[in-house]
């Protein structure tokens, strides 16, 4: 049960096992994981449960809605208390970030260190 702390993190990627293994990992250290398929379910987790989530990780390639609309509909949505990190197979993912707008990106596949501080970040 939330206590009105932001603990939880939103993964918004279309694959599934990503999605899992973030979830394996936040488990361990007790963070809750909600996660979407792609930007519209993932818009509609984040309004439902706005207040208790302290970080969005973002897939740049998902079907549906396009990168930077989806980045801009999350920001609006997550204010300035929501960071929302990129996560990307891209070949450039600093480029791929800058094109969102989003100041922090991590490139896939995760390096458990990586994940790890992504978690436990306040």
């Amino acid at each position: 049960m939330n206590d009105g702390r932001r603990d939880a993190v939103l993964v918004i990627d279309d694959d599934p096992e990503f999605r899992t293994l973030v979830e394996v990992f936040a488990g361990v250290r007790n963070i809750p994981v909600l996660q979407a398929a792609d930007c519209q379910i993932g818009l509609q987790v984040l309004e439902e449960n706005h207040e208790r989530i302290k970080v969005v990780l973002l897939d740049y390639f998902m079907p549906g809605m396009k990168p930077l609309k989806c980045a801009d509909a999350i920001r609006t949505m997550a204010g300035p208390l929501i960071r929302i990190v990129l996560i990307t197979a891209a070949a450039d993912p600093a480029a791929r970030a800058a094109e969102l707008r989003i100041s922090c990106w991590v490139s896939k596949p995760l390096e458990v260190s990586a994940l790890t501080s992504l978690l436990v970040q306040p």
